[in-house]
């Protein structure tokens, strides 16, 4: 799951307006195929100048797409070593830090990469979000704000912001937000999934059922999170009193559930 979000957030940093050479890197990263071919293409590139850091990066970001944060992480730190204020190997090495669940050392990356680009809001919302995992929910607050701040356009960042306030119990600071999340992202479906679980908390077991209906009409690939919808929405609609549609709902998640386990 940590690897998934990872990659998710990855992925949406590049598609912030950033400088040519992440917008060059996501031609290399939109292929699939290739891989051990541009790894190879950069250790000639080492041996050839071993003191360019940019090579060095190049390879970490491959390898973190190749799910090998473990390789990535000692190539963004000799890029570092040689360009000690490039903000996109912090980055890196902060998602590779994520990846393997190491989340001090991420949220450090993340801070020296907003210390070197105080306008980065992708890395204030990564930051935030691993703020809030650790249930420092001020601190992430701190971060989700500045992340809107900076781009307030941006869909997942209110979703991230929604859960630190669910995270503070503040359930209608975080319906709201998972709201916003809705309105400039409206095929987003983890978003009808996170408020469904608000207005549970809010006792609003009818909106809640809403919610897990639409998170479920989306077909989401991972059969597990739908597992999870169809048991949520069977105990909103029991207390709902809707028990033959309750005990449908919780046979098709048990269902789902042991599929999800082969």
């Amino acid at each position: 799951a940590a690897l998934d979000l990872a990659v998710k957030k990855y992925t949406m940093n590049l598609e912030i307006d950033k400088a040519a050479e992440v917008q060059n890197h996501l031609k290399i990263f939109q292929t699939l195929i290739g891989f051990d071919e541009k790894i190879a293409e950069y250790d000639r590139g080492i041996r050839q100048k071993p003191d360019f850091y940019e090579n060095y990066y190049l390879r970490g970001v491959i390898y973190f797409e190749k799910n090998e944060p473990f390789n990535a992480i000692p190539d963004c730190t000799q890029a570092i070593r040689l360009k000690p204020d490039h903000a996109d190997s912090y980055l890196t090495r902060g998602y590779s830090y994520e990846t393997l669940n190491e989340y001090d050392k991420a949220i450090s990356d993340y801070g020296e990469t907003i210390r070197l680009r105080p306008d980065d809001h992708h890395a204030y919302d990564l930051r935030a979000s691993l703020l809030c995992v650790k249930s420092e929910y001020d601190k992430a607050l701190a971060d989700g704000n500045q992340a809107i701040r900076l781009k307030p356009s941006k869909a997942e960042y209110y979703e991230t912001r929604g859960s630190i306030y669910f995270g503070k119990k503040d359930y209608t600071k975080a319906i709201s937000d998972y709201t916003k999340t809705i309105k400039l992202k409206p095929d987003y479906a983890d978003a009808y999934l996170l408020r469904g679980i608000a207005y549970r908390f809010s006792d609003n077991y009818a909106a809640a059922s809403r919610d897990y209906t639409l998170f479920i009409r989306s077909n989401p690939v991972s059969i597990s999170k739908l597992a999870r919808a169809y048991f949520l929405r069977a105990d909103a609609l029991r207390k709902l009193g809707s028990i033959t549609k309750y005990k449908a709902d919780l046979e098709k998640a048990k269902e789902l559930r042991s599929r999800a386990k082969q």
